[in-house]
């Protein structure tokens, strides 16, 4: 339940970006622009301890420099949620990134992205890994601090406008270089392989923003039909038989993977699609690498679909109702921070080591 609500707005004035262009000369980007000025910063803090906030919760990195600073202005824990490698990821979409814009932008979010990205797992009493491979490779980086919490999704909404049938379909943004690149690799490379096995297979391509790579990869393809900005995920969903993941970079857990399994459909799916997950729940999908494995999956499947009633395959730790693992961690440690101050040791730092 939230009891205040305070947003503070990334302005997009041009007075605003050059206000923030000296702390890009020594901060990524994606920070630089979430760092908050020193009155909204009093503001939020004199707020904070009427409040009685106990305890800082950051999720995702980068709006850590306002974290840090609340947490040591108020001498309470800091806890994080991390959902990639940032530093690894953000390097594998300026790699990735096709257009001028797109490189010059993931160029600068990686600027002392890694540098930063330590200090705040350093500074956190508890870090909540969205991954399993990204905790043990912090662990490897000597961070003890640092524990496995399965991303939580939401239950699926009810169709609303149904769509019609579609044999296979992607879901996701249309624009991040990771999906871009997976998606044509879908469309070029795939895609005509199930057409030579299945010429009257169909695949939707529905997401948010897609750029002009995806719109003419669609095109291009037999087949193919691309739905942009679909407002409810689950006409989607309803509509097609087999759900396809293509993604071949990234870092956490992807999203998408889990959601797909929970509309019961069959999912094909690259290995990167499924990282971050434990064995067992890798083994829900139909895991493909190369492109005609990943294409004779897709046909394989819909040549042995079922019109039986789907239900969901998604394992119970990634429900909502999982929080309450992690609202009890944060329970202990705050309550260890109140007992440390109650006997005089009111410096933070002092009560992380």
């Amino acid at each position: 339940m939230v009891e205040e609500f305070t947003l503070l707005d990334i302005s997009r004035a041009w007075h605003s970006r050059l206000k923030r262009l000296p702390r890009i000369l020594f901060n990524s980007l994606y920070v630089a622009t979430r760092d908050v000025d020193p009155i909204k910063l009093d503001l939020l803090v004199e707020a904070a301890r009427i409040a009685d906030v106990n305890a800082i919760f950051l999720d995702g990195l980068f709006g850590g420099k306002l974290a840090l600073a609340l947490s040591a202005r108020l001498q309470i824990p800091l806890f994080y949620r991390s959902h990639n490698v940032e530093h690894t990821y953000l390097r594998q979409q300026s790699r990735v990134a096709k257009s001028f814009r797109s490189k010059l932008i993931h160029w600068l979010a990686c600027r002392n992205i890694a540098a930063f990205e330590r200090q705040i797992i350093a500074r956190s009493s508890l870090v909540f890994d969205i991954s399993i491979e990204d905790m043990t490779y912090w662990k490897s980086q000597g961070f003890d601090n640092v524990v496995w919490v399965p991303p939580i999704c939401d239950p699926l909404p009810l169709s609303l406008s149904p769509l019609k049938k579609r044999d296979v379909a992607f879901l996701g943004n249309l624009f991040m270089p990771n999906n871009v690149q997976g998606l044509r690799w879908l469309l070029e490379s795939v895609w005509p392989l199930v057409i030579l096995k299945s010429a009257g297979a169909t695949l939707r391509v529905a997401g948010s923003n897609p750029v002009d790579e995806i719109t003419q990869a669609c095109a291009n393809a037999t087949n193919v039909e691309l739905v942009s900005n679909v407002r409810v995920v689950s006409d989607v969903y309803d509509a097609a038989l087999v759900m396809v993941n293509p993604v071949l970079v990234g870092s956490g857990v992807n999203m998408k993977a889990l959601e797909f399994l929970d509309t019961g459909k069959p999912v094909i799916s690259t290995s990167q699609g499924v990282k971050g997950l434990p064995v067992e729940h890798k083994a829900l999908f139909q895991l493909a690498d190369s492109a005609s494995d990943f294409a004779s999956a897709i046909v394989e499947a819909l040549n042995n679909y079922s019109d039986a009633v789907s239900k969901s395959r998604l394992p119970e730790c990634y429900r909502p109702e999982a929080i309450t693992t992690v609202i009890k961690m944060m329970s202990v440690v705050i309550s260890s921070f109140k007992s440390a101050q109650s006997l005089g040791i009111a410096d933070i730092e002092s009560q992380r080591k």
